[in-house]
């Protein structure tokens, strides 16, 4: 069975089209309680849901609910930052991706799909060593540039320099916006 994991799952945009593939069992995580239920509804043997946020450190931490649901994050807009708005803010757990991975059996990673809204780069450090056992990363990055919409969000080069020293080689960049979605394969 191969393991595709989908951080910052949203609706099920990416999961639901995994779930078709044959020997494939995904596991995804939303802490937006609104957009995990409806993700519930649609749980399997082959799609299994949590709503747990992703991060370095472990425990309880204040997650930020957008107007636009997309926007959720652990971190606030930035200072001055106000073409969205939070409805309101709700306590969530967090757990470390290297932690559930131990927990759930998992020894290799086909894919891994991140969109934690400026904390793609911590979702990733929360790995640990299971980054050397996983095939393909595709996660969300701020393009370079001084106008950011999450306070400390991560950047575009930062994902690059973290993820090359490890063996992993960008092989697409597709940009939308302010943001490329970049796709690396360990080699």
């Amino acid at each position: 069975m191969r393991v595709f994991i989908d951080v910052g799952c949203n609706r099920g945009q990416y999961a639901f089209n995994w779930v078709a593939i044959p020997d494939v069992k995904v596991f995804a995580f939303e802490p937006n309680q609104e957009l995990f239920a409806l993700l519930k509804h649609h749980e399997s043997d082959k799609f299994k849901v949590f709503d747990y946020a992703i991060g370095t450190e472990e425990g309880v931490k204040k997650f930020n609910i957008g107007d636009n649901d997309a926007t959720s994050s652990l971190k606030n807009f930035a200072e001055g930052y106000t073409a969205i708005a939070y409805s309101h803010s709700v306590d969530v757990n967090v757990i470390r991706l290297d932690t559930f991975c131990l927990a759930n059996g998992i020894t290799e990673i086909e894919h891994l799909k991140i969109d934690a809204q400026g904390s793609d780069l911590d979702v990733l450090k929360s790995m640990g060593d299971y980054l050397r056992v996983t095939k393909t990363i595709m996660v969300e990055a701020f393009i370079n540039n001084d106008e950011d919409v999450y306070e400390g969000e991560v950047k575009e080069n930062q994902v690059i320099q973290f993820l090359t020293p490890l063996g992993f080689v960008l092989t697409n960049r597709a940009v939308d916006g302010n943001y490329a979605d970049l796709t690396f394969e360990r080699h």
